[in-house]
């Protein structure tokens, strides 16, 4: 098995930025080349035509000629260039996430018709929140590729929602209370967070006992646009709002982690993520008696899929497979 691990991919334009339109549908219906769509694709890609036809193995002047035939066919510009590349315009960007669409489900049919009868193969792509997956998913996915070692797998550690038609993401994990309605969403569950600090900590600067002396605490993070955070606090009694500051702020949920264990402060953090600290002392749980939420801190996990009306066999199996790993697990259990 082939894995490749990657950190946070950026995409600098998004098919979202171009909606697709009537027009676009319309144009669509008069293409019959799908090799000048690869063509289409090979050319956004690569930024220029003559890095196009060097990655494809063929001329510049052909990669032109037939860019200009489908532009005569739909009787639209597909590119402007800039001072150092081609830049799709809208009718491009549009068609280039039409191509993207017909490539992928391409493969998934020849790869399809190549899998009856035989063992899985194929390559997936894969996102997942970087504590999660390093400490939960990660294990499973060396398992899965045990099992299929036809299977090559490019894993993705990112905390962020990714446009996974234009990432080319084929399964994407993620935390969150919204998922997009652009996706296909199989809920999994909660996710549970825990207030937290630790023993250390609390001795020198006393255990909070009440809400009220929590706000007095320093506090450790997800980025915010500024240094204050506001905690929603309910019980079967109470429901109020607490302001609390931020003394260190990260995106990675290990290091605000080991952060909290060093005793730099406070930190909701989610479950499965501190269990074994907790475990084992490391950590101690505050103000238990509370259930305590941050506005656009997601609560619910969800395996994400793209609307792809023909998923490989290799993909269709890993997602079964993940969804039975994710929906039998006991996250109170301690994770190494």
């Amino acid at each position: 098995m082939a894995l490749k691990l990657h950190p946070t991919i950026d995409t600098a334009q998004t098919v979202d930025n171009y909606p697709y339109t009537t027009q676009t549908d319309s144009i669509m219906e008069t293409i019959t080349d799908i090799k000048t769509l690869q063509f289409l694709l090979a050319v956004v890609e690569a930024g220029s035509m003559s890095a196009a036809a060097r990655r494809l193995g063929t001329t510049r002047s052909y990669i032109s000629r037939r860019i200009k035939s489908l532009e005569q066919q739909i009787q639209a510009q597909l590119f402007r260039r800039t001072t150092r590349q081609l830049e799709p315009t809208q009718i491009g960007w549009a068609l280039h996430a039409h191509a993207i669409r017909i490539s992928r489900e391409l493969q998934a049919l020849q790869a399809t018709v190549e899998d009856l009868g035989q063992s899985l193969r194929g390559h997936i792509r894969v996102s997942m929140p970087t504590a999660l997956g390093q400490m939960v998913i990660g294990p499973w996915l060396l398992e899965f590729g045990q099992r299929h070692p036809d299977v090559s797998l490019q894993v993705i550690f990112s905390n962020r929602i990714t446009d996974l038609m234009a990432e080319e993401v084929d399964i994407a994990i993620r935390i969150t209370s919204y998922p997009p309605e652009s996706v296909v969403a199989r809920d999994l569950g909660p996710i549970d967070w825990v207030l937290c600090a630790a023993p250390d900590y609390l001795q020198r600067q006393g255990r909070p006992n009440t809400p009220e002396q929590l706000s007095q605490h320093p506090f450790l993070t997800a980025p915010l646009s500024g240094n204050r955070l506001t905690l929603r606090l309910s019980s079967q009694t109470q429901r109020l709002n607490l302001t609390v500051t931020s003394r260190l702020q990260s995106a990675e949920v290990l290091f605000l982690k080991r952060a909290a264990i060093s005793g730099l402060g406070c930190a909701l953090l989610p479950a499965y993520a501190v269990s074994d600290a907790l475990h084992d002392h490391r950590l101690d749980v505050l103000l238990d008696q509370y259930q305590i939420r941050v506005d656009d801190w997601g609560d619910r996990l969800y395996l994400i899929t793209a609307p792809n009306l023909y998923p490989t066999p290799a993909a269709r199996a890993l997602i079964e497979f993940l969804r039975e790993r994710l929906g039998s697990l006991d996250w109170s259990e301690p994770w190494p």
